[in-house]
């Protein structure tokens, strides 16, 4: 049974001005850097200042949080970026063997229209990581997640092996459907956006806010 948790509990939202100087330009941006505490690392990522909070759940072995742009709502999402982790996960299955199972489990719902773009292996702030896109261009049935036949639903998914945990980060986008060969500019557009929450730093639990200790 998941157990919910209050955002002031799992997120600190500070001032995003200089702090990752090295990337970004030197002056305001519209965005805010979260700092969550996840099993044995804090991950700090970009969150536009017109996205909010919308969900996070956990128990002892799984975590998510889900964040979508002011404007929507959680149950009827068109935008969505969220974390999952996966607590002392397997060290001997690579990113890559977890992308490939994410694309297998869409594939079941969406045999005919799924899609797997692998993007490649990156290291990620020191950490083994893999990027793909994964979705489906058009679902052959209405599934429980409120997705309708017809519809579509990309993401840009980063699988990242952290210190002793697993953990994604992904960039979805739900619409109208399409043929799965061809892109619509929308989805370029939403998968593009994923810079937008980027980058994603690892920092020690102990790490004051607004510092990242390695």
């Amino acid at each position: 049974m998941f157990k919910k948790i209050t955002l002031a509990a799992l997120i600190l939202i500070i001032s995003a001005v200089n702090i990752f100087a090295a990337d970004e330009p030197a002056h305001p941006q519209n965005f805010v850097v979260a700092e969550i505490p996840i099993f044995s690392q804090k991950l700090r990522f970009k969150l536009p200042t017109d996205w909010q909070h919308a969900h996070t759940s956990q128990n002892d072995n799984s975590y998510l949080i889900e964040f979508i742009p002011k404007d929507e709502d959680i149950k009827n999402w068109k935008n969505l970026f969220s974390i999952q982790a996966f607590k002392d996960f397997d060290p001997t299955v690579s990113p890559e063997d977890i992308a490939n199972n994410v694309a297998n489990n869409f594939a079941k719902d969406c045999p005919q229209n799924s899609i797997y773009n692998k993007i490649g292996e990156q290291v990620l702030d020191g950490y083994d990581a893999f990027e793909a896109i994964i979705g489906c261009a058009a679902l052959s049935n209405d599934h429980a997640t409120n997705l309708k036949k017809g519809m579509s639903e990309i993401s840009y998914y980063i699988f990242i092996k952290g210190q002793k945990d697993l953990y994604f980060a992904q960039k979805s986008i739900r619409g109208a459907g399409f043929p799965f060969e061809n892109f619509p500019d929308s989805v370029k557009k939403s998968i593009d956006e994923i810079k937008n929450h980027l980058p994603i730093e690892f920092c020690n639990l102990d790490s004051a806010q607004g510092k990242c200790q390695k």
